[in-house]
């Protein structure tokens, strides 16, 4: 609500509505543009010879009513205090990348991930695990080989980890063709800090590549960016990727994602 009070002592006409001293005018929507961008209105705001009332109060400072008038201090923001709706989309002198890595389920030494000067990014870490008494458990030490993965993997983790400042719009995941069985994947967004610290959140949830085309693959688009800050200490830049599959079965992929960097 929006209310504009006569603070003369006669009566006072701003917008072709007519005002008597020491009243409020309730300013509808349809008009509110006017009032916004008349010259008279503003300028009696700011000689006190009007006052803005928020529906409940006066707004005496005279910065603030004109804004609260233009809603220029109202938009809608996060909790950041960054508008919902903006047109600036990342931070100064940074630039969009298409960031893709590609790996083999249950396969070692299966990541690519190159610079232009084909060197590697070493961004990538793989883990390998089994089953144990039915509770999953990484493959380390001397059984970690190809034979005894071909037959004893059952779960393939990815670690993606830019060690820089990195804004994440979202990523996409494609294979050339279809897995000949059941290949399950989740996405889990800084997964070394707990949920209740804000860490470890899952963006791509059982998705079943088997039921994914070799066109459309899997995009996950969180519409706007998201600023996470490197941290040796917590890895606050890692994103996992987590596929199940049958022990030892072997499907080639390729992560894209599409972020911002400076």
């Amino acid at each position: 609500m929006k209310k504009f009070k006569n603070c003369k002592e006669e009566i006072d006409t701003w917008c072709g509505m007519e005002i008597q001293p020491g009243t409020y005018y309730e300013i509808e929507t349809t008009e509110l543009f006017n009032w916004q961008n008349n010259s008279k209105v503003l300028s009696d705001i700011a000689s006190g010879s009007g006052v803005i009332n928020n529906g409940t109060n006066d707004i005496t400072d005279i910065a603030k009513a004109i804004n609260f008038l233009k809603d220029e201090d109202s938009s809608p923001k996060d909790s950041d205090g960054s508008p919902l709706q903006r047109v600036k989309i990342t931070t100064t002198g940074w630039h969009y990348q298409f960031h893709g890595i590609e790996f083999e389920t249950s396969k070692l030494d299966s990541k690519y991930s190159k610079k232009t000067n084909n060197t590697d990014y070493n961004f990538i870490n793989m883990k390998y695990y089994k089953l144990v008494d039915g509770v999953e458990t990484q493959i380390t030490g001397d059984d970690l080989n190809q034979t005894f993965l071909d037959s004893n993997c059952i779960k393939t983790v990815v670690e993606w980890e830019p060690t820089h400042d990195i804004e994440v719009v979202g990523g996409i995941i494609k294979q050339h063709s279809l897995p000949t069985e059941d290949l399950r994947l989740w996405v889990v967004g800084v997964p070394d800090v707990p949920e209740a610290y804000g860490g470890s959140k899952p963006f791509v949830v059982n998705v079943n590549m088997k039921y994914m085309g070799s066109e459309e693959g899997v995009r996950v688009d969180g519409r706007a960016p998201k600023y996470m800050t490197y941290s040796s200490i917590y890895h606050s830049t890692k994103l996992q990727l987590i596929i199940r599959h049958s022990a030892g079965f072997k499907h080639q992929m390729h992560m894209i994602f599409e972020i911002f960097k400076a």
